[in-house]
């Protein structure tokens, strides 16, 4: 038996999968790139010209893609460009990203105040995951259940 796994953007994928977000499964349904649909977002935001849509609002795609299921903060986003972009950009990178998908800001959301009232997390594999008061982080809480779901199927894949 032969299994391909394509791992590119397993996060994007599994942020996808727990909000449901109707512009990510339909790019992946397509086979599309998620990176250059939010570029294309960021394009029809005027925060780059059509010209720069493969090149630099791609790449400004991608790190929006992969650091929203960290729950990453706008002056956390703006050190992740080279060189650094003012904090009000990296804002508004974030705001277009969650008006165009406005399931991603809900399951962020969701997940932020349900760990923030209960303490735990179940992930798709049935275990739990504790969080004390001392331990606890927004973005912890918002990336485990997709880390939970990434190491799930890698083991689907290379079991031990």
């Amino acid at each position: 038996v032969l299994i391909v796994a394509d791992w590119k953007a397993a996060e994007v994928r599994g942020i996808t999968h727990f909000a449901q977000s109707k512009n990510f499964i339909k790019v992946f349904n397509e086979n599309g790139d998620p990176h250059l649909m939010t570029a294309r977002n960021l394009v029809n935001a005027r925060m780059f010209s059509e010209d720069q849509l493969k090149t630099a609002a791609r790449n400004a795609g991608k790190i929006v893609n992969f650091a929203t299921p960290y729950n990453i903060t706008a002056t956390s986003l703006a050190k992740k460009f080279s060189p650094e972009i003012p904090v009000n950009v990296s804002q508004k990178f974030l705001d277009t990203y969650f008006d165009d998908n406005p399931e991603i800001f809900h399951y962020l959301r969701r997940t932020k105040e349900f760990v923030n009232e209960k303490r735990y997390l179940r992930l798709v594999s049935g275990q739990w995951v504790y969080f004390s008061e001392s331990e606890y982080t927004d973005n912890r809480a918002c990336n485990f259940p997709i880390q939970g779901l990434i190491g799930c199927l890698s083991k689907l894949v290379k079991p031990d």
